[in-house]
């Protein structure tokens, strides 16, 4: 059964939130070893966003690694429910997902828009495995 644009839509969000948070931890690494005034600029754009004290960097390097395990683990989560077809498990990650992006202060864009693609026809459909076939032959 092929998946529709709104499942398809929804992994897609899950991909965007793991890259996000790997390509943020690399460039926070990586600006940690040089001492470019851009290095200085990322450092303290990452700690000002999530609350890091820079005074001990390696500290500071781990607590963001800390933070960004947890959306990293839903995500992997939510991909896996996706797949296996598991509607109930996959909203309650979403609720899950909402409650810590609003705890931590955020807009919890993907976490809204997954939540409401969920709740669609076609997205119904493809987890209570009812094929819908377009191009009916009469």
């Amino acid at each position: 059964m092929q998946k529709p644009m709104t499942i398809k839509f929804i992994l897609g969000l899950c991909f965007i939130k793991i890259t996000l948070a790997i390509v943020t931890i690399i460039a926070f690494g990586i600006s940690l070893d040089y001492s470019a005034p851009v290095s200085k600029g990322i450092i303290d754009g990452i700690s000002e966003v999530y609350n890091l004290n820079t005074t001990n960097v390696k500290y500071a390097y781990g607590k963001l690694i800390g933070i960004s395990i947890i959306p990293i683990s839903i995500a992997v989560l939510q991909i896996y429910f996706v797949y296996t077809k598991k509607r109930r498990l996959l909203l309650i990650l979403f609720v899950i997902e909402l409650v810590y992006v609003i705890a931590r202060h955020s807009f919890p864009l993907f976490a809204l828009l997954s939540f409401i693609l969920l709740f669609l026809n076609e997205s119904k459909n493809y987890f209570n495995k009812v094929e819908v076939h377009s191009n009916l032959e009469s």
